[in-house]
């Protein structure tokens, strides 16, 4: 554990390149938040940074604290540069960091001091996410976690729009990432194909790799406290996109209480899918819980999900223990809410959704069809049309992409 002085007062680290006006709008929204005095700030700019970018930062009044520019020499790319942001770490004991295209909301830091406190001794959690996500990245689809009383859950993926970490988190990764990333050894870890794919200036897919490696977690608010505006021109995003922003609360309220929930395999836990935990499913379904695979986006490959007896899967099965169809929000209550039961009469029919146990040797579909799961997650009847107009231009960027890593 470490000494109180590092946990209340970590570190703000901003992250740049060649982006000035997401910068300033960044370092905007900082100033506007609520901070304590004396905060240091650190805006960190690669090698090469835009002639604004530099002037940006270089301009930029803090009015909290103590502000420094670090214009690193060489171009590190974007994984060298981030591993040299977390190992700042080891100066100022913890640390929060913003890429120069998060907004940050006005209790970002308050946010991240409380989370830090509750889970700086808990060796299950390796970082503090300040985003609250409302996609599935892998899936392409919406996603909304089980609220229980709590200000935060816990997800088996990292966050890399708005997160902190102290320096036993970020030194049991760095210890991981020596030995194992210059190995083939995200081949052989369970997360989605889709981010080892990623290119290798991710520092992302490595500390997914991390987690389910060393089965740990992230902590992530229900609030969110920052968002992703993902504007053109950063390393991973050609195109400016709105699908990662998040709704960020009314910046003249008073500051909320904060109620962290101590990390339970018996929680509010999702894993590297973002699929729930087979542990309170299990119950519901009178299967072992360490027998139970849980696919609900069906996205898990059929080999990941045959590792276990039974899958609780969107896909279609040859042989069902029973179903149900999708209609409660989130997926869970449609389990947990009034315990009601799997039945053996749920047909498939057209594109209606349907939740399925089976053991996992039945699941016949390699993915479940998207369109069938599209309109239990959207909030609004898609139109037939417009959506397969949608879907092939999505299947056709994501084709695209692929070429592209392949050239």
């Amino acid at each position: 554990m470490q000494n109180s002085g590092e946990i209340d007062q970590p570190a703000i680290i901003v992250v740049g390149f060649a982006r000035a006006a997401s910068l300033a709008r960044l370092l905007k929204s900082i100033n506007n938040a609520e901070l304590p005095p004396g905060v240091q700030l650190l805006i960190s700019l690669d090698g090469g940074a835009s002639a604004d970018t530099v002037a940006t930062a270089r301009e930029f009044v803090f009015t909290h604290g103590v502000k420094d520019v670090e214009l690193h020499s060489q171009n590190l790319g974007l994984r060298e540069h981030i591993l040299w942001v977390g190992d700042q770490t080891g100066k100022y004991g913890s640390i929060v960091v913003l890429e120069d295209d998060i907004l940050a909301d006005r209790y970002f830091y308050h946010y991240a001091v409380s989370a830090i406190r509750s889970y700086d001794s808990d060796a299950n959690i390796a970082g503090v996410a300040l985003y609250s996500p409302r996609a599935n990245e892998n899936a392409h689809l919406a996603f909304e976690p089980l609220v229980n009383n709590f200000s935060s859950y816990f997800m088996q993926i990292p966050c890399s729009w708005g997160q902190a970490w102290t320096r036993s988190q970020w030194s049991n990764f760095r210890d991981w990432y020596d030995e194992f990333a210059t190995t083939n050894a995200l081949a052989d870890i369970d997360i989605p194909q889709s981010v080892k794919e990623w290119p290798e200036s991710s520092w992302k897919k490595y500390f997914a790799a991390y987690l389910v490696h060393r089965d740990k977690y992230f902590s992530y608010p229900y609030r969110s406290y920052a968002t992703n505006c993902a504007d053109a021109g950063g390393s991973h995003v050609k195109e400016s996109s709105t699908f990662y922003q998040v709704p960020l609360a009314d910046q003249s309220r008073p500051l909320e209480t904060f109620n962290h929930d101590a990390f339970s395999v018996d929680g509010i836990v999702y894993d590297a899918y973002m699929e729930p935990n087979p542990r309170r499913l299990s119950k519901i379904l009178g299967v072992p819980p360490d027998e139970l695979a849980v696919d609900t986006y069906g996205c898990k490959p059929r080999e990941l999900l045959r590792k276990k007896k039974f899958a609780l899967t969107t896909k279609r099965c040859s042989e069902t223990i029973g179903a149900t169809y999708l209609t409660l929000k989130p997926v869970e209550q449609n389990l947990c809410f009034a315990g009601q039961p799997l039945s053996q009469k749920v047909a498939w029919s057209g594109f209606r959704p349907i939740l399925t146990l089976a053991e996992s040797q039945h699941v016949v579909e390699n993915k479940a069809k998207f369109i069938r799961l599209s309109q239990y997650h959207s909030y609004q009847r898609p139109h037939l049309s417009l959506f397969g107009l949608q879907y092939f231009l999505m299947l056709t960027r994501k084709l695209i992409g692929r070429l592209r890593r392949l050239l």
